[in-house]
């Protein structure tokens, strides 16, 4: 069972050993899953057991952090250093707080400091990672379109008005594959696609 006394002593034992002190770090200490501890400790917040004035979880930090861009720095994830790989994007945000938690319920992605004005996340394959930020402007118009995979692309439009985000192409079908566009709350526009058939199988 994890307990307040247990997080702050993880805590001081990442500290001691130099390592970030993020909600990631602290998971993989604690032997457990993002997705369950951060409710937990939220919960344990709201319930005074955690004081986040002094038990600090830091945000993960960016690929192009202390050590500069595409410097190999302690505490980057192995599984973001893929050389040539896509592993880090900030995503225009209005309210932070709001596009996070439409991430998070969306699609499933990790997300850590719920409660700060830069939420960092990482995506359903573990290999991107990133943040919500405010110094950036949306990309309310096409432009660079990343699109995300999933697995039944009607449910996940409707979850996405039902989160605050708008359809902006209704889910059409383009060979073997489903895609659809949406504006997320701050209003960037992302694609969604879906495979219909069996790579090597005959529809």
């Amino acid at each position: 069972m994890i307990t307040a006394a247990g997080i702050r002593a993880a805590i001081a034992r990442l500290g001691d050993r130099g390592d970030r002190p993020t909600i990631e770090n602290l998971a993989r200490e604690l032997h457990v899953k993002v997705v369950e501890l951060e409710p937990l400790m939220h919960q344990m917040v709201r319930d005074g057991q955690l004081d986040p004035s002094v038990d600090t979880i830091h945000e993960a930090e960016s690929p192009a952090g202390a050590g500069g861009a595409g410097t190999a720095t302690e505490g980057v994830d192995a599984s973001r250093s893929r050389a040539g790989g896509v592993s880090y994007l900030h995503i225009p945000a209005v309210d932070p707080k709001q596009s996070a938690m439409f991430y998070e319920h969306v699609f499933g992605w990790s997300v850590d400091g719920h409660d700060t004005n830069r939420p960092s996340f990482r995506d359903g394959t573990g290999h991107v990672g990133g943040a919500w930020v405010t110094d950036q402007d949306p990309s309310p118009s096409p432009g660079l379109v990343p699109y995300i995979y999933v697995d039944t692309i009607d449910e996940t439009t409707e979850l996405i008005q039902a989160h605050g985000g708008e359809i902006i192409d209704a889910p059409s079908a383009e060979g073997d594959l489903l895609t659809a566009a949406f504006r997320d709350p701050a209003g960037n526009v992302l694609g969604l696609w879906q495979q219909v058939t069996t790579p090597g199988t005959t529809p």
